[in-house]
């Protein structure tokens, strides 16, 4: 298994895969570094919106699978 599906590193993740896309694992791991001009002139969204869609999408994700396994989810 690829580190960009799974993530074995700490609880409560042990052995826990998140069903996230390779975009979305960089994401997870890394953070959001830079948009580029081009990209973001040509886009409807403020930053701050474009940053929440990807974040809700992310921490959604996240939150499902954690309550498959039963792991308690606080925001």
């Amino acid at each position: 298994m690829s580190i960009y599906t799974t993530i074995t590193a700490s609880l409560p993740f042990i052995e826990v895969d998140l069903n996230l896309t390779p975009q979305q694992m960089f994401m997870f791991i890394n953070g959001l570094k830079y948009i580029l001009p081009c990209q973001r002139r040509f886009s409807s969204n403020t930053l701050k919106q474009r940053v929440s869609e990807q974040y809700q999408s992310i921490s959604t994700t996240v939150k499902n699978c954690l309550k498959d396994h039963r792991v308690p989810v606080a925001d």
